[in-house]
């Protein structure tokens, strides 16, 4: 269980790579200008590496968020043990993916700290942060501590943030909406732990359905996107979904 971390933190590591080589080629690196030369044959005027690359780390982050949830979750999650007649013995949890190991044991605690450092440094982070970066106040706390490149991560902001009303044409300011689908991952994500354990599956499609339903009327109603299309599609999708879960909780 422990190397789908490796699943996840790969892709970023190596868009992380690709951006510090970008960075050297700016300062004229002469080993990367070097290296570099047979693609520049390959390069458009308007090309923006920078921002290209950018945008890649963002889609794997997406990608590998879930991952880093699912794994940590997996390594802390626990079941209790039965009896044969059916009661539950006490004092006898478990981890739910490896019944041979006690809760919270010696042989747990390592995997506890893994599990519980990845969620604070990798799981936390990223929805808070789109929730209060467009807050002006937070902006100069940041600034507070004197990191000098906060323009990339102005423009990492922008990947997640820059299709969402900004509240500059007389509308509101949408971009904290940009961590909803972060922090359903984590809903769901334990929702689902937690259904495994309770098997209550009709409970978990319904509760499912009116959170997808919710959700797609408020993408409907408010409009927060500044084009179109994407408030109907992400509104539309999250009411297929609903409808979908729904009709699996009832039958």
């Amino acid at each position: 269980l422990l190397f789908d971390y490796i699943i996840a933190v790969y892709p970023i590591l190596v868009t992380a790579a690709i951006y510090v080589a970008i960075e050297l080629y700016d300062r004229n690196c002469r080993i990367i200008v070097i290296i570099s030369s047979p693609f520049q044959l390959f390069w458009c005027k308007n090309w923006k590496p920078k921002e290209t690359i950018l945008s890649t780390c963002a889609t794997f982050l997406l990608l590998s968020y879930s991952k880093f949830l699912f794994v940590s979750v997996s390594l802390l999650f626990n079941a209790s043990t039965y009896a044969c007649s059916g009661e539950v013995i006490s004092d006898s949890s478990v981890l739910l993916y490896d019944p041979s190991i006690k809760f919270l044991s010696s042989d747990h605690v390592p995997y506890v700290i893994l599990a519980l450092s990845t969620i604070i440094i990798f799981v936390l982070p990223p929805p808070l942060l789109l929730l209060l970066y467009p807050n002006k106040l937070f902006r100069k706390f940041l600034s507070c501590f004197g990191f000098r490149r906060w323009d990339i991560l102005h423009l990492v902001m922008d990947v997640f943030q820059g299709w969402y009303k900004d509240g500059t044409e007389g509308t509101y300011d949408y971009r904290p909406l940009s961590a909803i689908y972060m922090i359903l991952r984590i809903a769901l994500g334990l929702a689902y732990f937690k259904l495994l354990v309770s098997r209550q599956y009709k409970v978990f499609q319904q509760m499912v359905g009116l959170l997808y339903a919710l959700l797609g009327m408020i993408f409907l109603a408010f409009k927060p996107y500044k084009v179109n299309w994407m408030n109907l599609s992400d509104g539309n999708i999250f009411l297929f979904l609903a409808s979908f879960a729904l009709m699996h909780g009832l039958t």
